[in-house]
């Protein structure tokens, strides 16, 4: 190929470009037309792009941020935290503490359901917090309860944690995901991980 001719091809070939580049702008409002923000919302259903699977649904095992990203949508916990990163109220409405700040009493929502329709009570919190504190439980939540005494069932929508000592990061430590008892009672905490609940989890968040 002479060189005059390899000019020519090479002005040719980059006015291609310049031309596919000056076409129409991509429709906005259709979803497959433009990358998109990571979360968007399509037909009632919230789609959330993530690089990878997450490896469990389950909140007592999870320790990856994927399985993070998709099991805080489904469980709850007692509290979250707000966009300044303080505890305010999710399954617990209100809570009081001692004196001495061993003891911590939550007064829980009496409105919640679990996805099958079972009603959300202290039991369910009671039997979380207590597989913690198992001694077969190895799961990432074991350190953050290290301070947790026993939990006391002190009404059908109340509890009273006691604590060892008083913890100043305790409350925000309750961010964990409740489990309903209704699914996982009964469990041997060595199998937790291979329990079908896993599979198809039932929470009382919004998905």
């Amino acid at each position: 190929m002479s060189k005059c001719r390899m000019l020519r091809w090479q002005a040719a070939f980059v006015a291609a470009l310049l031309i596919v580049g000056c076409g129409p702008a991509p429709d906005p409002r259709d979803p497959a037309a433009t990358p998109g923000p990571v979360v968007r919302e399509v037909r009632g259903q919230l789609v959330h792009a993530i690089t990878r699977d997450p490896v469990t649904l389950n909140p007592l095992l999870a320790a990856d941020a994927w399985s993070e990203l998709v099991h805080t949508r489904i469980f709850q916990g007692l509290v979250r935290l707000n966009e300044n990163l303080e505890p305010v109220p999710a399954l617990a409405k209100a809570w009081t503490f001692s004196r001495d700040g061993r003891e911590w009493t939550f007064t829980l929502r009496d409105d919640v359901r679990w996805h099958d329709g079972v009603v959300f009570t202290a039991r369910d919190v009671k039997f979380t917090l207590d597989l913690i504190k198992h001694p077969d439980y190895q799961g990432p939540r074991r350190s953050d309860f290290r301070v947790l005494e026993r939990v006391e069932i002190t009404g059908e929508h109340q509890v009273r944690l006691i604590l060892s000592l008083p913890s100043a990061p305790f409350l925000s430590r309750l961010v964990v995901g409740i489990l309903p008892y209704h699914v996982f009672g009964g469990l041997n905490v060595a199998g937790l991980r291979e329990h079908p609940g896993n599979l198809r989890p039932t929470g009382t968040g919004p998905f």
